[in-house]
């Protein structure tokens, strides 16, 4: 019975940090996209005053 309990647990952690990498994952590619965004509109904005 604590075997299969055991089991469980290690099985429900292992797909918990899946789940927060996952989702660290995106976080990032969120951060790049808006990093990416706000380096174009300086620019627009740097070529428009010129």
């Amino acid at each position: 019975m604590s075997e299969k309990r055991e089991k469980k647990g290690k099985e429900r952690k292992r797909r918990e940090g899946k789940e927060e990498k996952r989702i660290n994952e995106k976080r990032k590619g969120k951060k790049r996209i808006n990093e990416k965004k706000t380096k174009e509109t300086k620019e627009t904005k740097e070529n428009e005053r010129k």
